[in-house]
């Protein structure tokens, strides 16, 4: 990790340019927002997910357990594929919509500031700045990855290829509730792996470098003043732009 990306991960994250962008509604903009049948459903689908759920740790075998799935399970589809004049006010829908429109301009403009002020202000050093990141990440992921294939090869598959063995060929020799409890130990220890990879992908700061790759995509996508979409820029423009938002 060099050290212009190590302070150009910093300062981003501490500028936190898409705060606005990751604010949730208040209570009074949702009602302005929301139409009657969302909140029906919303209300309705929460209290039968609790109700199901006290049903399936109580009474398991209740006949009241499949159609309550049922009717869940309407509702989450309803919800995903329903137009958004049906659960929303489109006046209000609108205001949010330019708003949020607005909020993407200036968390553009943060994330420029940001990159310009450390000297990326070529579509080249910011590719260099994306390689550097994306190659972080990838390594990381890559170094879990090798760990939990070892998890599920050594303490997964194997003990469930045997289980299976033992279940069909009653005579094979083959302990079914030994293989079974090695079965739950690697269960155990995948999911620890899987903990314990979430803990340091945040007590590394590796959530630092994605912020950042982020905000190279969205720079990317725009386009200005690294190049504009479908095209690039010469170096004397790319110069020009950086000098711009300087002045700004």
């Amino acid at each position: 990790m060099t050290y212009k990306y190590r302070y150009i991960r910093r300062e981003l994250y501490e500028a936190n340019p898409a705060k606005r962008l990751k604010s949730f509604r208040s209570p009074s903009e949702m009602s302005r927002l929301i139409r009657w049948p969302l909140w029906v459903m919303g209300i309705g689908g929460i209290c039968l997910t609790v109700y199901l759920l006290w049903l399936l740790f109580t009474m398991p075998q209740s006949p009241l357990v499949p159609v309550l799935s049922v009717i869940v399970l309407f509702l989450s589809l309803a919800a995903s594929f329903s137009r958004e004049k049906l659960f929303y006010h489109l006046p209000a829908r609108e205001k949010e919509l330019a708003e949020q429109q607005r909020d993407y301009i200036e968390y553009l403009a943060g994330i420029r500031a940001v990159l310009i002020k450390h000297g990326i202000d070529g579509s080249e050093k910011l590719r260099k700045l994306k390689a550097e990141c994306e190659t972080l990440l990838k390594a990381r992921e890559e170094k879990y990855a090798r760990f939990h294939r070892v998890i599920i090869d050594m303490l997964i598959s194997v003990p469930v290829a045997a289980l299976i063995t033992g279940l069909i060929y009653q005579d094979s020799g083959v302990v079914p509730v030994a293989t079974a409890s090695v079965l739950l130990l690697g269960l155990l220890v995948f999911g620890l792996a899987k903990l314990f990879s979430k803990i340091d992908y945040y007590s590394d700061g590796y959530f630092k470098d994605q912020n950042l790759l982020d905000a190279i995509s969205e720079v990317e996508y725009a386009g200005w003043p690294f190049g504009a979409p479908g095209g690039t820029r010469t170096d004397g423009e790319e110069a020009q732009a950086a000098d711009e938002v300087r002045a700004v």
